[in-house]
């Protein structure tokens, strides 16, 4: 399950091209996903998606998001990440948080 994802960039452009299904290697764990033809492709839930990357359109701007990544090129995909990652790192994304305990 997606819980939250990393606003690290270059995290963000490997997550968005594996839902887009562009790619067709193996993960970190050398395992495919599922495959397509020539292709594999990673089965995300767009719930889950929608609410690891913080969309406020919801359901509908993480639908939308899989359709362009499926079509856009990688220039494009990078800079949908730089975006996203921009709204994903709150105050306290590179450094800790202090309290007054």
């Amino acid at each position: 399950r997606l819980l939250q994802l990393s606003w690290k960039p270059s995290i963000l452009r490997h997550f968005l091209t594996l839902l887009g299904g562009g790619s067709n290697s193996n993960d970190e764990n050398g395992k495919k996903g599922k495959k397509s033809g020539n292709s594999y492709y990673y089965p995300f839930d767009i719930d889950e998606v929608s609410e690891a990357l913080n969309l406020p359109g919801g359901h509908e701007e993480a639908r939308m998001l899989k359709q362009s990544c499926t079509s856009e090129g990688t220039t494009e995909i990078q800079w949908r990440a730089a975006e996203i990652s921009r709204r994903l790192q709150g105050e306290g994304s590179r450094m800790g948080t202090l309290t007054t305990e």
